[in-house]
């Protein structure tokens, strides 16, 4: 969880769950990104390159805590790493993204 500005538990704020990529893998995507990623299509920011997990759409800010703790519990019981690799990129209207393939089924237990 990132650090956010102060709100009230009944606010409602626009959640999504996403993991963190490595340095190495950063390095890579903004590589890739400025090698193939040409004429008008988003390139996206280092600093909001991530793996989308589940988007929880608008939530009040009061279930954060729960939410955080939901996804730190399931974590520790899929335990183990997840291996990934990039399968095709994909283009929406709101996003871009490379999909990715889940190579010994950690992702999927997650």
């Amino acid at each position: 969880m990132t650090a956010a500005g102060s709100v009230t538990a009944d606010e409602r704020l626009r959640l999504f769950l996403g993991l963190r990529l490595p340095a190495d893998v950063l390095d890579a995507i903004v590589a890739w990104q400025a090698e193939y990623l040409r004429g008008g299509v988003r390139v996206v920011p280092r600093e909001h390159l991530h793996i989308t997990l589940a988007f929880l759409g608008h939530r009040p800010a009061g279930e954060l805590d729960a939410i955080v703790s939901a996804l730190r519990s399931a974590a520790a019981a899929a335990g183990g790493d997840m291996r990934l690799a990039a399968a095709r990129y994909r283009e929406t209207r709101a996003v871009s993204m490379l999909v990715l393939d889940d190579l010994d089924g950690g992702a999927t237990a997650f």
